[in-house]
């Protein structure tokens, strides 16, 4: 789903997601894309988890950088301190 984003987008950076029993991939998408950041996790076999992040509010990159940065952050938090039970 990431890539639908590309109409709007300048740039859609990927990043793999390996470890503790998780992959998966994190997608940075520059630009007026109406979501900044989507990632998907899984087992490759009983477990997957998507995620997304969007505003309410008109894609503004310049003004919303802040925000996004700040929330990037934690999502890779997340990521990396992942584990299924």
């Amino acid at each position: 789903m990431a890539y639908k984003h590309t109409v709007k987008a300048n740039a859609i950076n990927e990043t793999k997601i390996r470890g503790n029993n998780v992959n998966g991939v994190l997608y940075d998408i520059g630009g007026n894309a109406a979501s900044n950041m989507q990632f998907y996790m899984t087992d490759s076999v009983h477990h997957f988890l998507r995620g997304s992040l969007y505003f309410f509010t008109p894609p503004e990159s310049d003004s919303l950088e802040p925000v996004i940065n700040f929330v990037k952050q934690d999502v890779k938090v997340l990521i990396n301190s992942f584990q299924w039970k």
